[in-house]
């Protein structure tokens, strides 16, 4: 069977490029996927080839980010039978978009055994462009587990998961590709600074080594909803300068509201904090939110939704004119989205 992808997609409203977001390769408007896909070229598994989004398998909606993201260009082979296992194979260049364009090749592995997965990744550039004392090569791996419950017990999903990476597989290039939407990921370089670079996503070097473990999922009960995720991560430098390290805790319950057709109310209570913060003076961010919501289900696929909602901030970045003293905020606003 053979099977042709495409998505076509804009980068935002002015069409100017100017973020590159949600884009794989940064361009403002254009095929975001454009990919092929073949079956019994292979004796089992799906042979594929061309610009996609691959290996986003680890999002965690309360975050809005994924901890393995290997998007890019290239060649594989997914779901072939090996060893009583379902494996993976892929080659995947990804090109800085932003700032000096330079070409990351990296190779995937992945195997799938029941409720276990174990992937690994290797990377290599040409040239880093940051300099001749960074890395030009990399390694990381991931051991994730997934029970068919909550945790052990009750209906519903979850995921436990560490990770490790060293020289390009460490650092703002764990579980990454060069895309734009990764630059701004947790631990990223967007995240740390707020550069959107992708040029400075490379910067990392040989000895550079970093660990994140995270823990996430949802219970489903009669009328309640409960999510809960909590995530660490730890960078140690080669050259000897402070560890970077950050950590989240958040939950966000939904009670369904039984007495009322296709409204729920949700919400979302959050911490979190990292080490670039304190140093600078700053202290930790805490959000609360709440979020009545009308869904209506099409029967076909997409759930448009209306959702109201009520933020509280409080927290501080670190800066020299306030460090210390948190700043207080509170958002009001109303969100429409479909998904399907």
């Amino acid at each position: 069977m053979f099977v042709s992808n495409a998505r076509l997609g804009q980068d935002n409203p002015n069409g100017n490029g100017s973020n590159g977001y949600a884009n794989i390769d940064g361009k403002a408007t254009g095929l975001i996927e454009s990919f092929v896909e073949f079956d019994g070229v292979t004796n089992t598994g799906t042979l594929w080839g061309g610009q996609r989004y691959y290996g986003r398998d680890n999002y965690i909606f309360m975050t809005d980010f994924f901890y393995t993201d290997y998007s890019g260009t290239g060649i594989g082979v997914k779901g072939t039978e090996l060893g009583g296992g379902l494996w993976d194979f892929a080659y995947i260049a990804s090109n800085n978009s932003v700032g000096d364009n330079e070409m990351l090749n990296a190779f995937h592995v992945r195997a799938d055994y029941g409720q276990w997965r174990i992937e690994g990744m290797a990377k290599q550039m040409g040239e880093n462009v940051n300099g001749d004392e960074f890395a030009k090569s990399g390694f990381e791996g991931h051991v994730q587990y997934s029970p068919s419950n909550f945790f052990g017990f009750g209906n519903g999903f979850s995921k436990v998961g560490v990770q490790y990476g060293q020289g390009l597989g460490g650092s703002t290039m764990l579980g990454r590709t060069f895309t734009n939407y990764n630059a701004y990921s947790p631990g990223g370089v967007g995240f740390i600074d707020g550069s959107t670079e992708q040029t400075l996503m490379s910067a990392v070097k040989d000895g550079d080594r970093t660990v994140r473990a995270q823990a996430y999922g949802g219970y489903i009960g009669e009328n309640w909803l409960f999510f809960p995720a909590v995530g660490y991560e730890q960078t140690s430098y080669e050259d000897n300068v402070d560890d970077f390290s950050y950590w989240y805790a958040m939950v966000r319950p939904v009670y369904t509201m039984p007495s009322i057709d296709d409204f729920a109310i949700a919400a979302e209570f959050g911490y979190t904090d990292n080490s670039a913060n304190r140093d600078n003076g700053g202290n930790a961010t805490y959000k609360a939110t709440i979020a009545p919501t009308w869904t209506v289900g099409t029967g076909f696929g997409p759930a448009p939704e209306i959702r109201l909602l009520a933020t509280y901030l409080k927290g501080n970045p670190g800066v020299s004119s306030n460090a210390g003293e948190d700043d207080h905020d509170f958002i009001v606003g109303v969100q429409v989205d479909m998904w399907w």
